[in-house]
């Protein structure tokens, strides 16, 4: 794949979109569910409004050209962005009358939720909190389509599924503020790494990190016996392989021109070889 074409899919957060409803078929699969196409194209579809709206509030807050591609980006082809965001707002309104009701009635908490994100992030301006809510409302948009068709019979194990896809969420999140403070900086916009600094946050992420390595060690030899859950666990290890070599090497990566974001994002896409065992 052209590079610079993927450049421009990572700042419009198509990939974004894409492994979350990766995520979802995973978890679906997990729990013995055949996920709707249509649950599929809501969930692609609202993660990536959510995002492209974040995007374009950010990048119209910047008074001068933004420092970073993304919201250069955004900035650039704020028209063009707005028409793909209206046509998809129209897309999803028509979709929704194909779902199933219940997953219609678990959807409307999560909408709210992302409603009070906007509006604390707009007015009160958010900075530690922002990340924790992303990667909150993230992990739970995933789990709704799967949850919502199950009826109820949840394995016990699947909380630790979204503890550990939220810690790992909330760690990519915080690997990215490390490697963009400069720019956030000049923009002035405000993160966790912004408020925290490097070093203060740069624990937070190892903390985050080993406490779902710690999870997936100890799923393995709890249920060893249980080879979906073993064969996911070994991915989620993977994952955070990924983070912490995104972490840890950030100076030597930085310097080679690396760019990082393709594999903080791609580690979403990970779990599909779940399908492959």
């Amino acid at each position: 794949m052209n590079f610079r074409f993927y450049h421009i899919i990572n700042a419009l957060s198509l990939d974004i979109a894409l492994g979350a409803g990766i995520l979802s078929l995973v978890l679906g699969r997990y729990l013995g569910l055949q996920i709707p196409v249509f649950v599929l194209l809501t969930l692609v579809i609202s993660v990536w409004i959510i995002y492209t709206i974040d995007h374009l509030m950010d990048a119209k807050a910047i008074p001068h050209q933004a420092s970073s591609f993304r919201h250069h980006f955004h900035q650039h082809f704020r028209k063009e962005i707005l028409i793909a965001l209206i046509l998809s707002l129209i897309g999803l309104f028509f979709i929704l009358f194909q779902l199933p009701p219940i997953t219609i009635f678990y959807g409307i908490p999560v909408v709210l939720g992302v409603s009070i994100y906007f509006i604390l992030n707009k007015f009160f301006g958010l900075t530690f909190q922002k990340e924790i809510l992303i990667a909150a409302l993230y992990v739970i948009g995933v789990y709704i389509g799967p949850y919502s068709l199950s009826n109820g019979e949840i394995p016990k194990e699947m909380s630790v599924f979204l503890l550990q896809l939220g810690l790992m969420a909330w760690a990519n999140l915080l690997i990215f503020g490390i490697y963009e403070q400069s720019e956030d900086l000049q923009d002035g916009l405000k993160s966790t790494v912004t408020s925290w600094g490097v070093q203060k946050s740069g624990r937070l992420v190892k903390i985050l990190l080993a406490i779902t390595f710690v999870l997936a060690i100890f799923g393995l030899l709890t249920f060893i016996d249980a080879i979906n859950y073993f064969k996911l666990q070994i991915v989620f290890i993977f994952m955070n392989g990924v983070l912490g070599t995104l972490y840890f090497r950030r100076e030597t990566l930085a310097q080679s021109g690396i760019q990082y974001r393709y594999f903080g994002d791609g580690i979403f896409f990970m779990p599909v070889v779940y399908f492959w065992f």
